[in-house]
């Protein structure tokens, strides 16, 4: 149900991307970013590890949703 519901909310948002399925790109978004979630969770808690997992969050996902 989780993911269903975040998908669902992905998909409403992501344009179409030409030759890629939007459904199964969504369904990896949001796999990946509940564990980038519990992986900042479990790790130490600085101000540092947090600028770092923002960026590679952002990295991460900008590089993998360009058209």
């Amino acid at each position: 149900m989780f993911f269903e519901h975040y998908q669902k909310a992905v998909l409403a948002h992501m344009p179409a991307y030409q030759g890629r399925d939007r459904d199964m790109m969504a369904l990896f978004v949001v796999s990946c970013f509940n564990n980038i979630l519990q992986l900042g969770l479990l790790g130490p808690q600085t101000v540092e590890r947090e600028e770092a997992i923002k960026k590679e969050v952002f990295t991460l996902f900008s590089r993998y949703l360009k058209p």
